[in-house]
């Protein structure tokens, strides 16, 4: 009786190749030992020298930019602008909020200073984000102006 021999692939054509296939193979159960696909050694490898190189990309990105990764708000911080960039964008939400209000209900600046009981140029300095004296007073004014009212909470720093 004659044994019919082991189905084995074609090696790769690179040496590393063909040693990862014998290293494939001798890992099977000696009963079960299947045919190897070159290819997904290959992919393999592949993707295993891709994440490497990405990896070392990554090292070299933060070795010449010690600030990658940092983010906005830290920069902001170490300028030491922060608290004033802050006040800016709460002061530039709620001018949106009030603008997006006075839109759906059809409202002219004027019409808005009338309701507020205020003139218009007081009523524009509200809507400027980079004016600091509006008061809690004034932003509840609007608030109520446009059928909204103003929420102020108080969080842990």
């Amino acid at each position: 009786m004659s044994r019919k021999p082991a189905i084995r692939p074609e090696p790769a054509s690179g040496a590393a190749d063909r040693l990862e296939l014998a290293a494939l193979e001798r890992k099977q159960p000696m009963g079960k030992r299947r045919a190897v696909n070159p290819l997904a050694v290959c992919y393999a490898r592949t993707m295993k020298e891709l994440k490497l190189a990405e990896r070392r990309m990554k090292e070299d990105m933060a070795r010449k930019n010690p600030r990658l990764g940092s983010t906005l708000e830290s920069l902001l911080r170490e300028d030491g602008s922060y608290a004033d960039t802050k006040n800016q964008a709460i002061k530039a939400v709620l001018a949106y909020k009030l603008t997006e209000a006075m839109q759906a209900q059809n409202l002219s600046k004027a019409q808005m200073a009338k309701r507020m009981e205020t003139s218009r140029p007081q009523f524009n300095c509200l809507l400027n984000p980079e004016n600091e004296g509006v008061t809690l007073h004034t932003l509840k004014q609007a608030a109520a102006a446009v059928g909204m009212r103003l929420e102020l909470e108080l969080h842990r720093a």
